[in-house]
This record gives structure tokens, C-alpha cells and sequence, in this order.
């Protein structure tokens, strides 16, 4: 919403009024946008300064970042919002992944946690994985049998085949987990892939 002109103290208040309402609508569409995917999907902030704190008073969505970007967004393109908004979204993501190793870690050695693709890929399916890490630019060839609830490994790709570590991800993914893709030379995991359970 643009207004001009000075006005009266009343005028004001009653285009703040109108700002708020716009923005309550607003707030139950982002609520519907976001779901309640994974309870954490961080929510960050694009516009000029003076409205940003009226959208604060009114917004219902806990994870609202503290920052924002400031400006008129109209006059940016798709890069420069996604790279300025990346700036202040990423830290949140690495640092949900370091927790996810450091618990990873911690429950290597018990039932809560595994490096079978065999494992994970019916956990997968089932929704209890929580965290999933696989390699970067890897595949494991084979597929999922739904019915005998077991995965067969290839060595080489064979006409049925799918990417196990796709399966798992695409699984993970629909049931409101985290997936993270970790290259080899940045990855402090020794064995990929690697998840967490749910129970």
C-alpha cells in the first residue's frame, strides 16, 4: 500500500489500521503457505522499514527471523533478493545441520541412528527420519519393494532402478524431515549416507 500527502494524526492512525488489517490477511496466508512442514521453516522479512514493525505487531508465525531486508522490493530482481535474503537465512540452515551432526554423532552407536541406505530408505518411507545426509554427486543404484518392505542394491543401474539416495531424500522430504547434501571434502561425517530416527 502507497499513501501520499501529510494528513492529520487521525489519517495516520486510520492507515495504520488499514496497513494492520491488510497484514493480519496477510499473515494467515503465509501460515497456510508454510504449513507445518517441519515447525521450523525460518520467515524472513522483505519492505520498507516503517512497515516491517506494523507486520511484527500482527504476525502469528514463530519463526520470524529478527532482521529483514529493507527497501522496496519492486526494485529488485530475483538475484538480488535471494542472494541478500541467503545472507541472513543460511546461518540459520548451518546451524540447524551442525545440531542434526552433533546429535547424529552422539547417536551413531544406538537404534535412533544409521549408515545403511537398507535402513534408512523404509524409515524413509515410514516418516521416521529426521535428519538424512547423503554424498554430493553420488548414486546408489536399485529400488524399493513396498510390498516385501525391502530395498535391493545393483552395482551397476538396471532398467528398474532408481537412486536410493533420492528415494530416501524424496521420502524424508514429504514427511517433514531435514535432508543435507554433503560434499565430501566439507562433510565432517565418516560414513554417507547417515540418518537420524524419529523413533
Amino acid at each position: 500500500a502507497m499513501f501520499h500527502g501529510q494528513g492529520t494524526a487521525g489519517d495516520a492512525l486510520e492507515r495504520k489500521k488499514d496497513i494492520e488489517r491488510f497484514f493480519r490477511k496477510l499473515d494467515r496466508g503465509v501460515r497456510e503457505a508454510i504449513g507445518d512442514r517441519d515447525g521450523k521453516t525460518p520467515l524472513l522479512l522483505a519492505g520498507v522499514d516503517y512497515e516491517r514493525p506494523i507486520y511484527r505487531e500482527v504476525n502469528s508465525y514463530p519463526h520470524l527471523l529478527p532482521d529483514g531486508l529493507d527497501g522496496n522490493v519492486e526494485e529488485k530482481d530475483a538475484r538480488e533478493l535471494h542472494e541478500a535474503s541467503w545472507a541472513q537465512v543460511a546461518p540459520v540452515f548451518d546451524r540447524e545441520r551442525e545440531e542434526c551432526i552433533e546429535k547424529l554423532q552422539a547417536l551413531l552407536e544406538s537404534e535412533r541412528a544409521s549408515t545403511e541406505i537398507r535402513t534408512i530408505v523404509p524409515a524413509a518411507k515410514e516418516g521416521r527420519v529426521e535428519c538424512l545426509f547423503v554424498p554430493l554427486g553420488e548414486q546408489r543404484w536399485g529400488f524399493f519393494d513396498a510390498e516385501r518392505h525391502a530395498v535391493e542394491e545393483h552395482e551397476d543401474r538396471q532398467p528398474e532402478d532408481d537412486d536410493l539416495f533420492d528415494t530416501a531424500a524424496v521420502w524424508t522430504v514429504r514427511n517433514g524431515g531435514q535432508v543435507y547434501v554433503e560434499g565430501a571434502e566439507e562433510t565432517p561425517l565418516d560414513t554417507l549416507p547417515a540418518a537420524i530416527f524419529r523413533y
